[in-house]
């Protein structure tokens, strides 16, 4: 029985190698044609095709093969010779090409089978499905493995193989895709039983760090909208935000330095704990939570040293608390950060903030408060305080003695682990000292009274995971009785003066009010018109427009239209987006009106300034 079964192993042994020889040989020349199992990414799984492709280049690195039927139809030497280029010679920034470069950081190629350290390129015409995703470029793992008897995987082609898409051939675009796919391959050489998301990550950062600036797009999707850092399953296969893996990247690029990728890429650990395991060295106590807050801040932040250098990072989207009591909610999915950000300039020194913070039922979680002074008072700090919240519950935290150099307060939430989408929410306002019998001031609610950090201080370089230290020695403190209410309808006074109510016009229409009406007392009313997350909108847009902008420049100051469009262009594409006036038609023939661009302006300005004062009017009758 034993004899038997030896021989079945042994001419199982030699079929699988029969069946899966090498497809193509070890060093083809310039001419040769052969045959490459590819994918079809039309579907939702990819599906596994045959192609026909002959070398049209080959140097030390690499040979480049395109599909038979594409050239002089699609692709002409020209395009091979400049896609060579930058892989062997010189890539746009950084010492050498995208080989070079590569191997440098990510270590060297995988040689599974063919004995050779060089790339086998192959230009395809790519079958994707854009509903699914648009697919430019991949590597086959099949191509890459071995089993358990030293055997290639089913349909291997036994090459390290990167499949580009023929279209834009001669583009960065194209080239930043080889890069991606070729950091993916290298890292997987490392590991090769690492998380998709980690191999994406490693791969992106990759071709980012030599100057294919590409995927900034994918950054942007991701800074309107989080999507799960690790990926969602969907049908069969891990469907990824690239721009969540690439930032989360660049982040520790920036924070630690680059080399701590090349340190991920060989941690034999897989996912979130390959990177603590390498992040020991760095930061001894660091646990993967404290990561995801630290990115969080910098998403969210992005000022001082919690500012990338390496990218010009999109706004993320945040919830603005702009007047005081206000609750709002936020979602919070797993492996992704929310925000709220509270203005602190109508806080006076003498008075106390307030907040409520609920969560959801969550584990894995982390909380920050971050303090901003952006450079609007000539000083600029940034200081990060850890926030200890309660799982479905809601914790109390007051504040007295705000320096005045902080512009907003922003408490960050993010969730490290599984679960379900949730909700959080937010209940803020201001506590002003009453006068006692005397005559005096007197503190209102001690309970949970704490100071708030001072501007002067010095900057929190990181979110720790010990205990609870504010910034100067101060604390958070939190007594955890009070509920945050509903922000989805009106906001209730903390006075007699009854409920603050709004309108139901939106932020495009709120703009239109400098257009329709003549007097100051229409546009307060056609303002008040507005709804509560119009009036959000509309605050964040003439803020951004007036310097609260990465430039800090005030975009209403240019001197001709086309700067200032430009200006509001560049710094506030996503407030503009909500709030920009809407052009209605001209009517035909002469006498058509309208604002000249000096007075549209002075107008904008004048609405902000009616805005504020419209607060302040609400704020007195309700009775503050």
């Amino acid at each position: 029985m034993r004899f038997s079964s030896a021989i079945a192993a042994v001419m199982l042994f030699f079929c699988l190698n029969a069946a899966q020889a090498a497809i193509c040989s070890n060093s083809p020349s310039v001419g040769t044609t052969c045959t490459f199992n590819a994918n079809d990414y039309s579907m939702v799984l990819p599906e596994e095709i045959t192609l026909d492709a002959t070398c049209r280049a080959a140097d030390a690195k690499a040979f480049v093969f395109v599909q038979n039927s594409l050239w002089n139809a699609g692709v002409v030497q020209a395009d091979i010779d400049a896609l060579l280029d930058a892989f062997t010679d010189q890539a746009p920034q950084g010492s050498g090409g995208i080989y070079a470069q590569t191997t440098a950081l990510l270590g060297g190629m995988p040689d599974n089978w063919d004995y050779s350290d060089r790339l086998y390129i192959v230009v395809q015409d790519i079958h994707s499905n854009a509903a699914i995703e648009p697919v430019t470029a991949y590597f086959r793992k099949a191509d890459l493995e071995k089993d358990y008897y030293n055997q290639p995987s089913p349909g291997s082609n036994k090459h390290e193989i990167v499949f580009l898409h023929y279209e834009n051939l001669s583009s960065t675009a194209r080239q930043a895709d080889l890069a991606r796919e070729m950091g993916g391959i290298c890292a997987w050489g490392r590991d090769n039983d690492e998380d998709d998301w980690v191999l994406d990550s490693l791969g992106r950062a990759n071709a980012w760090l030599m100057g294919y600036e590409d995927f900034l797009p994918d950054i942007q999707d991701f800074a309107d909208e989080a999507y799960p850092l690790v990926g969602i399953e969907q049908g069969g296969r891990m469907a990824l935000d690239h721009g969540a893996t690439l930032l989360f990247a660049l982040f520790l690029a920036d924070a630690y330095n680059p080399t701590i990728l090349s340190d991920w890429a060989m941690e034999a650990a897989n996912g979130p704990q390959g990177l603590e395991d390498i992040l020991y060295l760095w930061e001894p106590d660091i646990v993967f939570g404290d990561i995801m807050l630290n990115w969080a801040v910098w998403n969210f932040v992005n000022y001082g040293q919690f500012a990338y250098s390496l990218l010009e990072l999109p706004s993320f989207d945040t919830r603005i608390i702009s007047t005081l009591p206000k609750s709002v909610s936020m979602g919070i999915k797993p492996w992704t950060a929310s925000a709220v950000r509270i203005r602190l300039s109508d806080i006076a020194f003498s008075d106390k903030l307030a907040i409520d913070v609920t969560l959801p039922e969550l584990s894995d979680y982390r909380a920050a408060l971050v303090w901003l002074d952006n450079g609007s008072k000539e000083r600029g700090a940034v200081n990060v305080q850890k926030l200890e919240l309660v799982s479905a519950q809601s914790s109390h935290f007051e504040f007295s003695e705000i320096d005045p150099a902080f512009d907003w307060l922003y408490v960050i939430l993010s969730h490290h682990g599984e679960g379900a989408d949730a909700a959080w929410s937010i209940d803020a306002e201001k506590i002003s000292p009453q006068p006692d019998g005397d005559g005096e001031d007197s503190e209102v609610s001690p309970d949970g009274d704490e100071n708030a950090p001072d501007g002067d201080g010095e900057n929190s370089e990181s979110v720790p995971d010990g205990d609870e230290s504010a910034p100067d020695g101060d604390e958070a403190a939190s007594d955890g009785d009070e509920t945050a209410e509903d922000g989805d309808s009106e906001i209730e006074s903390d006075t007699d003066g009854g409920p603050l109510v709004f309108g139901d016009l939106d932020c495009h229409q709120l703009n239109r009010c400098y257009t329709d009406c003549d007097s100051a007392t229409c546009r307060e009313g056609c303002v008040e018109s507005g709804t509560m997350q119009a009036q959000e909108q509309w605050t964040a847009y003439i803020a951004c427009l007036t310097g609260e902008n990465k430039e800090k420049i005030n975009c209403l100051d240019l001197v001709t239209r086309v700067e200032r469009d430009d200006c509001e262009a560049r710094n506030c594409a996503a407030p503009s987006a909500s709030c920009k006036l809407i052009e209605e038609p001209e009517p035909t023939g002469k006498g058509g009106g309208g604002c000249s661009s000096a007075a549209a302006n002075a107008a904008i300005l004048s609405l902000a300034l009616s805005f504020v004062i419209l607060l302040l009017l609400r704020r007195s009758a309700a009775g503050h």
